[in-house]
């Protein structure tokens, strides 16, 4: 760029000097002035409602999130429960199979040996015994198709099936009625002990919420915390008036009146008044 020099004699002639220079392609260009790039952080209003409306615990964020919080003082109660049942089930099985082994032992036949009853099978005695000899004669002339002293079970079985036609009962392989009684006697004997030992352990005056009232319960505890919970988020940042720190102080005591009802609620068994 070439740098001119204006002489002028007055004012005037300096403007016009300067006028002329400035629209001539020697004036310097300046830079335009840009506007400034506007920052996320300053269009986002999250930093200013977490200010005002902070996230009160995991459930609370997960709330938010749209999730639903996992109950896991229920989820325990119902695993307990679970186990127990199992546990008694498996104990009114151990008893019933306990008292099929006994059944059948006393219904088993005797054994012939020990019956005191002659056995037909040839039992040759000593050399120098006759009545020995004389039965073993006997034996040999009544059973002229066995040579070898095996037994025909023709004539003692002719009316009871063999073989196959066993499986080709109607009742094969069906558990016996007897039996079923049998189980489900047992079964009510233990119920009947388990529920005179509870009977045993209640105090006078008091009685076991059933489970279908307990579970009522617990639905209604879970509601009534859900709604002191979003009454609690509605309430001010700052609080200072003295009715809004009242109320405020109410909602705290019956939220934690409903924590413990809840507690109380999951437990296996509850004892109530009885009214009767």
């Amino acid at each position: 760029m070439t740098a001119r020099v204006v002489r002028c004699g007055d004012d005037g002639d300096r403007a016009s000097a300067w006028a002329g220079w400035a629209g001539s392609a020697d004036w310097p260009q300046c830079p335009r002035r840009q506007a400034r790039p506007r920052l996320a952080m300053h269009q986002d209003s999250s930093q200013l409602r977490a200010c005002l409306d902070p996230v009160r615990g995991f459930r609370d964020e997960q709330l938010r999130r749209g999730l639903t919080p996992v109950d896991h003082a229920r989820a325990n109660a119902a695993a307990v429960r679970r186990q127990s049942a199992e546990n008694r089930q498996r104990k009114v099985d151990e008893a019933v199979a306990a008292s099929v082994a006994a059944s059948r032992v006393a219904t088993a036949p005797p054994d012939v040996r020990s019956s005191g009853y002659a056995s037909t099978a040839y039992h040759p005695g000593r050399p120098g015994s006759a009545s020995t000899a004389d039965a073993a004669k006997e034996n040999a002339g009544g059973d002229n198709c066995n040579p070898h002293g095996e037994r025909s079970d023709k004539g003692s079985k002719s009316g009871e099936p063999s073989g196959s036609e066993w499986v080709k009962k109607r009742e094969y392989g069906r558990v016996p009625a007897y039996l079923l009684d049998i189980k489900l006697r047992l079964a009510q004997q233990h119920a009947a002990k388990q529920a005179k030992k509870e009977a045993a352990l209640i105090p006078a005056g008091m009685r076991v919420l059933p489970e279908e009232e307990r579970e009522e319960m617990l639905g209604a505890l879970g509601r009534t915390r859900a709604e002191l919970e979003r009454q609690m988020q509605a309430l001010p940042f700052v609080i200072e008036t003295p009715s809004a720190r009242r109320h405020k102080a109410e909602l705290d005591a019956r939220f934690a009146e409903v924590e413990e009802a809840l507690v109380l609620f999951s437990r296996r068994t509850v004892l109530v008044k009885d009214d009767e």
